[in-house]
């Protein structure tokens, strides 16, 4: 049983979206997988870990991961056998330059979601605890699983800036093709990699990216910004010295798209007079123009005007399946408060909830310091120092 054409268009866009994240991950942040444990999942992952050059990291940490594992800190055994400060580096660090890949993404602590955004906008962490003060690199992007049931989504600030975001849910490939529907050649990564940094993007076009995002009630500003990441991305990717019509319907599909709050009216409805009201589409008419994309035309870019129609049409068409029953022109889709019983709660946080008591240990792994506890156990001990 084959997938259809749906099928093969988001497994396409699935393949892009690995290949231009391997071209350029620090700069496009990453890629919001939603799935189950499913072979199509699994085959994705190889496909990026295949992509990436050989000496870059493709690290993977599990939802209980603790902030020194993270971060990093003081390697206690090595300095003390150093006679020197010998700093630990975490999970971050050690992916420096490539990818990291987090698990359960729709169940991440908030404090984690903190630091990882934070890697993701400065490209660098700060260690300064237990003696240390460092800043070690950590210019990774992020392949962000996500599990969740029905309304349990990745954290929305992490997922605002991860530029691409795919949907694996009822695409199922045939056994045989699964080993190579996905792959990306390396050698073609380095290659794009290679011309990256020459593509042209003329400043102009941001204007048309931002006016499809407006379109689409898109307010954050980085997708604006991802976008044009992705377009030149897209343009190495494909051989391109400048940034062309194809790049920015590539682009606007699969980064806007997805992020649409509502459906943008059409040119006909817009230019009825006040009185009147325009007919609305077959639904038919309405599914079509959700699931397929328009063909970039050969040659020059056009008007500004008719380019923004176009990109605005492409970015119609990354809108995920179901989703227009959803939208509304004025009202995003509602996420429902987690409850004790739904699968993917939050863990309950160190630093938050009332006091169990306490315990003698180092403040590390987000436990909160007891002041006035710990100044009643050293209060005895202060006359027999004096004596000292």
């Amino acid at each position: 049983m084959t997938e259809g054409a749906p099928g093969e268009a988001r497994r396409a866009d699935l393949r892009l979206a690995l290949a231009l994240m391997a071209v350029h991950p620090a700069a496009l942040g990453g890629l919001v997988l939603r799935s189950s444990a499913t072979p199509e999942r699994d085959a994705a992952l190889e496909a990026l870990q295949g992509a990436l050059p050989a000496p870059e990291p493709c690290l993977r940490f599990p939802l209980s991961v603790t902030e020194d594992r993270l971060l990093g800190g003081l390697a206690l055994a090595a300095t003390l056998a150093a006679g020197r400060v010998v700093v630990d580096r975490g999970v971050l660090a050690m992916a420096d330059g490539g990818v990291l890949i987090v698990a359960s993404g729709e169940r991440l602590e908030s404090q984690v979601t903190a630091q990882l955004c934070a890697a993701l906008d400065h490209g660098e962490i700060g260690l300064e605890r237990e003696g240390l003060s460092a800043r070690l690199s950590c210019r990774v992007g992020l392949l962000v699983l996500d599990e969740g049931v029905e309304d349990e989504r990745v954290p929305a600030r992490l997922a605002d800036r991860l530029a691409f975001h795919v949907d694996l849910h009822g695409l199922r490939l045939p056994a045989q093709e699964l080993a190579g529907a996905l792959q990306c050649d390396a050698a073609a990564v380095l290659r794009a990699r290679a011309r990256l940094g020459d593509v042209y993007f003329d400043p102009s076009l941001v204007g048309v990216l931002c006016e499809a995002a407006e379109a689409l009630g898109v307010t954050s500003l980085r997708a604006p910004l991802l976008a044009v990441a992705a377009a030149r991305a897209h343009a190495a990717w494909s051989g391109r010295a400048q940034v062309e019509e194809a790049d920015l319907v590539a682009a606007a599909r699969m980064v806007l798209g997805p992020r649409a709050t509502r459906v943008p009216a059409s040119p006909e409805a817009a230019d009825e007079e006040p009185g009147c009201s325009a007919p609305e589409p077959p639904a038919g008419d309405e599914a079509e123009g959700a699931t397929a994309p328009p063909e970039p035309r050969e040659g020059g870019e056009g008007s500004g005007e008719e380019l923004g129609e176009i990109v605005l049409e492409a970015a119609k068409s990354g809108l995920p399946k179901g989703l227009l029953d959803g939208l509304t022109l004025e009202r995003a889709p509602r996420t429902a408060p987690r409850t004790a019983g739904q699968a993917g709660v939050l863990r309950a946080s160190a630093e938050r909830g009332r006091k169990v008591g306490t315990r003698a240990a180092a403040p590390r792994s987000n436990e909160r310091l007891n002041v006035l506890e710990t100044l009643r156990a050293a209060a005895p001990w202060q006359t027999i120092r004096r004596r000292e």
